[in-house]
């Protein structure tokens, strides 16, 4: 678990997790780059890094070499990559772009070109199977992903997408961060994080249709194993073909939004000016609209889990019903998510809940003063305190005990 703003030094940090999010349409990974932006050199190349099975590179002149797993290589222009059903790899431009292949995923480099300040243009020609795409949040990329039937744009900083290709068959894409164009037959879909749309070949891409962030995680955790994992392109047609908002069986068996805050959508800054061990650079991200809890995860809350679920208490229990519950592995929490029809925050949501919008955000809930004009020693040093019972440690958005009493995942 990473903490963006910690918990004062003088409580007791207790392990649990707390924060609920209803899921919905928002997106589900938030990935964030702790180092200052190097310069892109005129002169530089792709590195290639191979983790599991057959990785193939194939240069201009057809000259093939096989990358050794966890081996290194610097990629050309013109360098065409193969992998077989067990291949993994990830191409990095200095980090400013990152580019993962999964299983059967083969692409050529057509270019790869520094411009002034932080500025890249990457144009990979997508020739089969799966690749992510993640862009730097404060880099200026320029990334074209063209195929034999579609061509791919990113519109945002940051966008992180999933490309499925089948070759004379469909093309897919799902944005997870950010937002990108879709053009084909002459037609341009805009699809924003959250979404997804593809197109068979021969006819335009389809209007956005939410996507379903928890699937599409799940699927890409399958895909980076050795298991037989169907297609993307499969998985997306098998969704609820609704856009974001639409009424449908799944929406309406949300939970209520009752003893819960609606964060709206927008972008908003998590880090800090002079990052450190505890603080990643600030940046901007992209947030889709989601609803979080205003307290946490209560010991009460969570023996009505255990009572209608048969499941086994946390290694701390029992405890105050008004405290949060201690002692909660991840595994625990997310199956308590499930049970509530809900789901943990991302890292970048529970900061935001914690530390409210615009430029520079207050460092904690209640402000940039670390000692909360005296309050934080009116705290429990050894122990927990009842949820919502400190009224400064409070955020801007009304969300309570985002620092301090335990420790959150």
């Amino acid at each position: 678990m990473h903490i963006n703003f910690l918990s004062y030094t003088k409580q007791c940090v207790v392990l649990l997790f707390t924060i609920l999010v209803i899921c919905g349409c928002s997106s589900a990974s938030v990935t964030q780059s702790t180092e200052a932006l190097p310069a892109p050199d005129p002169e530089a190349e792709g590195t290639l890094k191979a983790f599991t099975g057959t990785v193939k590179v194939i240069g201009s002149d057809n000259q093939e070499k096989v990358v050794q797993v966890g081996e290194s290589i610097e990629i050309k222009q013109g360098d065409r990559i193969t992998q077989d059903d067990g291949g993994q790899s990830t191409l990095n431009f200095v980090n400013l772009l990152e580019i993962e292949l999964l299983k059967n995923a083969e692409f050529t480099l057509n270019e790869m070109k520094a411009e002034t300040g932080d500025s890249l243009s990457v144009i990979v020609h997508h020739d089969h199977g799966h690749i992510r795409l993640r862009q730097n949040p404060l880099a200026s990329v320029k990334l074209i992903v063209i195929n034999n039937d579609m061509e791919i744009r990113t519109r945002e900083k940051g966008t992180e997408f999933i490309v499925c290709y089948a070759p004379g068959n469909l093309t897919c894409a799902d944005v997870m961060m950010g937002e990108i164009s879709m053009i084909s037959e002459g037609v341009e879909q805009i699809i924003p994080a959250g979404h997804f749309s593809y197109a068979n070949v021969g006819q335009p891409p389809d209007p956005p249709l939410c996507s379903q962030p928890d699937d599409l995680t799940n699927w890409l955790d399958r895909m980076r194993t050795t298991e037989a994992v169907e297609p993307l392109g499969k998985l997306v047609q098998n969704w609820a073909q609704v856009t974001c908002g639409t009424p449908s069986e799944e929406m309406s068996n949300l939970p209520s939004s009752e003893g819960m805050v609606k964060i709206e959508a927008g972008t908003y800054q998590v880090g800090v000016p002079e990052p450190n061990k505890f603080y990643i650079l600030s940046q901007e991200i992209p947030l889709s609209e989601y609803w979080i809890d205003i307290y946490p995860v209560t010991n009460a809350n969570y023996q009505m889990y255990l009572n209608e679920s048969g499941e086994q208490p946390p290694a701390t229990w029992p405890g105050d019903p008004n405290h949060p519950v201690r002692g909660v592995n991840w595994y625990q929490a997310s199956a308590y998510c499930e049970w509530a029809k809900k789901r943990l925050p991302t890292e970048a949501e529970w900061e935001v809940a914690g530390r409210g919008s615009g430029l520079n955000p207050p460092l904690f809930p209640w402000g940039n003063d670390p000692e909360a004009g005296g309050e934080i020693d009116n705290l429990p040093r050894t122990e927990t305190y009842a949820v919502g019972s400190q009224p400064f440690n409070q955020s801007l958005f009304g969300v309570y005990d985002l620092a301090g009493n335990v420790w959150e995942w």
